[in-house]
């Protein structure tokens, strides 16, 4: 332990030592005292900046991914994954509804969830694999199984018009940048 008995005496400081330290602490003082309000005011506006365009980012989304109807009334994609891929090459297949003669054409879109949760069931996707899946032990030839487990399914919009169901929760559209679909 240090004794305070033990310490040197205090030197002493020539006057214009002490005259210019002080001089430098008066100088910094008041310069940090200057700068501060400067970076409050940077700082508020700033966040201020942030918080306006993370609303008007928000009022845009929801102008732009507002629920829509297709504009494809006589095909819909069923997707496979979640997939940006809009183009011809994406992950699923292309789906439609036969009429019968002489009634009116099927609206599609309307039905894109049961008609690709179907393929699902079906077993002609499989999440984890090749995108038809293989046949279950004991299948007839020439039929399919309706007892594969279906994901939750979305449908949304693609830029096309054309309705496309993705496997997932609500978010998926808005995670895509696609509106939702709107059925009557």
């Amino acid at each position: 332990m240090i004794d305070l008995d033990d310490l040197p005496d205090l030197r002493p400081v020539p006057t214009t030592r002490r005259a210019a330290d002080e001089a430098l602490l008066r100088a910094t003082v008041r310069d940090t005292a200057a700068r501060r309000p400067r970076r409050r005011l940077a700082v508020v506006a700033g966040a201020s900046a942030g918080a306006a365009v993370v609303v008007v980012a928000a009022a845009a989304a929801g102008v732009v991914l507002s629920a829509r109807g297709a504009d494809v009334h006589d095909s819909a994609r069923c997707y496979r994954t979640i997939s940006s891929d809009f183009g011809d090459g994406f992950p699923g297949t292309t789906v439609g509804i036969a009429g019968r003669p002489g009634e009116p054409a099927v609206d599609v879109p309307t039905q894109a969830i049961d008609v690709c949760g179907a393929v699902w069931a079906a077993g002609l996707f499989d999440p984890a694999g090749p995108s038809v899946a293989p046949p279950s032990p004991g299948q007839k030839s020439g039929t399919l199984p309706t007892d594969r487990p279906v994901p939750v399914l979305t449908a949304c919009v693609l830029p096309s018009g054309e309705a496309a169901v993705f496997p997932g929760p609500a978010g998926t559209c808005t995670q895509l940048g696609l509106a939702p679909l709107r059925t009557p």
